[in-house]
């Protein structure tokens, strides 16, 4: 339910509703009217009148004549303006293209491409992380492998003394065991014969 000026009664009383109405500098009423008065010429030369085009424009007489003659000041609605546009045969968007045309880009706000490049750069973020930790990878990578070839040559050096001495000791024990017979120990028969109780 609403009062008189169509403000909703539970509304507080002594607030006025906030207006999204643009400024008038910011609305192209003769590019309106350059672009419905020709529209309107076609449709005349079809047998079509005002009243008629109107109709098929789903607005007043009165309303399409000042679209027509850029008067008026009315910020037309975007529903309405499409409206009138698919019934006037244009295309839907062709009004409200004319009467809001797109506002110059504020140069200390970021434009569409910086805020689509923005995007991009931070859906890549991790992954260029990745790539630049790859040279530190590729380091330590390598400083692994240099510790890996000295634990080798280490082990190598190692497992060569050890060889050295079971070489060494294996000749030692070869050795004993192939003495010359004049410096072999004398057998055991030999010892116990010359014990006293062989005697």
């Amino acid at each position: 339910m609403t009062d008189e000026r169509a403000t909703p009664v539970s509304k507080p009383v002594g607030k006025r509703r906030v207006s999204h109405k643009r400024p008038e500098s910011e609305v192209d009423r003769p590019g309106l009217a350059k672009v419905v008065s020709k529209r309107l010429a076609e449709l005349a030369e079809q047998g079509k009148n005002q009243a008629q085009a109107a109709a098929l424009a789903g607005c007043s007489v009165s309303a399409l004549r000042n679209m027509q003659n850029g008067t008026g000041t009315s910020h037309y609605r975007h529903n309405l303006l499409r409206e009138a546009a698919r019934g006037l045969g244009l295309p839907e968007d062709r009004l409200v293209n004319a009467f809001y045309p797109r506002l110059p880009p504020d140069p200390a706000l970021p434009s569409e491409t910086d805020v689509m490049v923005q995007r991009v750069m931070n859906e890549l973020e991790p992954y260029l992380a990745k790539i630049d930790a790859i040279p530190q990878m590729q380091a330590s990578i390598s400083e692994v492998q240099k510790g890996v070839a000295g634990m080798q040559k280490w082990l190598e050096g190692m497992a060569q003394d050890v060889a050295n001495k079971v070489s060494s000791q294996l000749k030692t024990v070869v050795d004993i065991n192939h003495l010359p017979p004049d410096e072999s120990p004398e057998p055991a028969s030999r010892l116990r014969s010359l014990s006293p109780a062989a005697r």
